[in-house]
């Protein structure tokens, strides 16, 4: 059990070497490892983003995507559109 998890964890520091920053949904498909799996090998080798551009990605610890230009490219873009309960109506009543 102790083998496997190493094997697991020196993936995932090859992987976060070869780009440093990741989404959550990339991760699982490029590992095919659970979410129960990630759960617990992803605080070992990275950091969250909780706000700002790099919102829910994970990055390698060690590395600032603040302060590196070249990574703006892994950016997100939070779009989020409004219910229909709140949108104003476009009806009309005729």
């Amino acid at each position: 059990m102790i083998a496997l998890l190493y094997v697991h964890y020196f993936q995932y520091l090859q992987i976060f070497e070869e780009r440093p920053v990741w989404s959550k949904n990339a991760l699982l498909y490029l590992t095919k490892y659970t979410k129960a799996q990630l759960k617990y090998l992803l605080p070992v080798v990275a950091y969250y983003f909780v706000t700002g551009p790099w919102r829910v990605m994970w990055v390698r610890f060690g590395y600032d995507p603040r302060l590196d230009p070249t990574s703006l490219k892994y950016q997100t873009l939070d779009y989020r559109l409004r219910t229909a309960g709140m949108m104003p109506s476009f009806r009309t009543n005729h």
